[in-house]
């Protein structure tokens, strides 16, 4: 399963058992990947799960990565590892997209962020600009600032106009799939290069 997307490395046309097997060794050191190497993948703890599936990803040498939900379902010290995962091949040079409904998790890692609200982008946060209160104004539609160019968004369509939404309308609003009025508001994280 782990050789899978980059089959080419590991044969033409027979596969090279030894291959994979030095292949499987490096992921499971190199990833922290726990449990039994005749195991299911499906019968692994979650966080096992995510950790392979991104060596497996690693595999086949990709140059942008795009994670959606890195984090969902795991353990606390799963969550560090992967985020200690995609800090490394960030400070490596991968360029790293993150979708994710955790706030911490989109300000912990970015160095860039996107929201998106209603299906577009509503503004874009850089270096000390990314906080939670500017990630919630850009996902509610509030006196944020518009993408790239400056432009104050303006209320959300169908509110009055200088209306206050406030932040209290869903937990955890602006940073990821919250049901705010019915719309789904996302923020991207841009890691690394």
């Amino acid at each position: 399963n782990l050789t899978l997307q980059a089959l080419a490395k590991f044969g033409r046309v027979f596969l090279d058992r030894a291959a994979e097997e030095r292949a499987l060794d490096a992921a499971v050191a190199g990833f922290d990947i726990r449990g039994s190497r005749r195991v299911r993948v499906g019968n692994l703890s979650g966080g096992n799960q995510q950790k392979l599936l991104f060596a497996k990803t690693m595999l086949s040498d990709p140059r942008i990565l795009i994670i959606d939900e890195p984090t969902r379902g795991i353990d606390i010290g799963t969550k560090q590892q992967m985020y200690g995962l995609i800090r490394a091949r960030a400070a490596e040079g991968l360029g790293i997209i993150v979708i994710s409904s955790e706030m911490q998790e989109v300000i912990g890692l970015a160095d860039r962020v996107l929201v998106m609200r209603q299906g577009r982008i509503a503004g874009e946060l850089s270096g000390t600009e990314i906080g939670e209160e500017a990630i919630v104004r850009l996902a509610m539609g509030v006196g944020a600032r518009g993408p790239v160019g400056g432009q104050a968004a303006g209320p959300p369509p169908g509110a009055a106009e200088g209306a206050h939404q406030g932040d209290g309308g869903a937990p955890g609003a602006g940073a990821g799939r919250t049901a705010a009025g019915g719309t789904a508001s996302h923020a991207r994280a841009s890691v690394g290069a």
